[in-house]
């Protein structure tokens, strides 16, 4: 992430080879502009939101069936959280692509998730729809 946004960024997939510059609509779509003082700045220029962003349009640039989101809302604010969730789920119904959302914020799952897997000392110890997993009072613990 110490390249500038736009003009040095690329992704390499075995068959794939993507600059951005032919890939700006998934910069629109995530309400990233499109201006030349945006696509200058350096990666640590940006606020975290902005990464995440940055971070979402270089994955769905690839066009994936499913998108692996690991932790993505534990650096930001309650604001930019929320705001980054919505445009996930939005993103997902729009682009129909699956979505393994990974997260310590049981607010956040309960929230964001249709199935649920949860976890303890490596291994799945619950699984269900999130009410199943997180109703019912054996699971409480959960919660927390």
């Amino acid at each position: 992430f110490n390249k500038s946004v736009f003009n040095k960024s690329i992704i390499l997939q075995k068959k794939n080879l993507v600059f951005f510059r032919e890939n700006m609509i998934e910069y629109k779509k995530i309400g990233l502009r499109n201006e030349e003082e945006f696509l200058k700045k350096k990666m640590n220029e940006l606020s975290g939101g902005q990464r995440q962003k940055v971070a979402i349009a270089r994955a769905l640039s690839m066009k994936p069936k499913l998108l692996l989101v690991d932790e993505i809302s534990s650096m930001l604010d309650d604001s930019s959280k929320v705001n980054i969730m919505r445009l996930l789920k939005k993103l997902q119904y729009d682009l129909g692509f699956s979505m393994l959302f990974i997260t310590h914020d049981i607010l956040l799952a309960k929230k964001i998730a249709d199935y649920v897997y949860c976890m303890e000392n490596g291994k799945i110890v619950k699984k269900g729809s999130v009410r199943k997993v997180f109703c019912s009072t054996e699971e409480r613990k959960y919660e927390y």
